[in-house]
């Protein structure tokens, strides 16, 4: 691994760690479990992308909750648990993280991984999901601040297609598109 890497990365590590940053634990998450961290590439590490993902969702990041959720219903590099992975799935979209809102939706609406068919709470999930707007956590920015209501403080997100998606999308599973 080359010296500016091995920076980048052991300063995300230091941000999900000491700073309690918890973008930087999904970032590694992410990083780890697609191979790539921005425009480089490093050795993926599904039990190391598990181990970030984790962390951040033990500290109430949605993101890492509906990753690591998507990799619970899946099986994929982790033991398949579905009713844990519905649960982190339903506690992100309970902090309106979109992606988990729509695979909630689309969940319910065909009754996956052994769920009901429920129409009516589908379309919900996707209504609320589409009032959400696309957005992304800036790296390098301040801590994220989480309003008494929920809301990042506006300093701490701008606007963004969320990346890195197309990348993770198994393709003979029961289920295509994590968060």
């Amino acid at each position: 691994m080359m010296g500016g890497l091995r920076r980048r990365l052991n300063g995300l590590k230091l941000k999900a760690m000491l700073l309690g940053r918890l973008d930087a634990c999904s970032q590694l998450g992410d990083a780890y479990r697609t191979g790539s961290l921005g425009d480089e590439s490093i050795p993926i590490d599904l039990a190391e992308a598990v181990w970030w993902y984790e962390l951040g969702a033990r500290r109430h990041d949605p993101s890492s909750m509906c990753v690591l959720g998507t990799m619970l219903l899946l099986g994929d590099g982790i033991e398949q648990d579905r009713e844990r992975g519905r649960w982190l799935l339903e506690r992100a979209a309970e902090l309106q993280h979109r992606d988990a809102l729509m695979l909630l939706g689309v969940i319910l609406s065909h009754g996956l991984f052994g769920q009901d068919v429920d129409i009516v709470k589908s379309v919900r999930m996707q209504e609320l999901a589409r009032d959400i707007p696309l957005m992304s956590i800036i790296v390098d920015g301040p801590p994220i601040t989480r309003h008494p209501d929920g809301s990042l403080s506006p300093e701490t997100i701008k606007p963004a297609l969320p990346s890195g998606l197309e990348a993770y999308a198994p393709v003979s599973r029961e289920f295509a598109r994590p968060c």
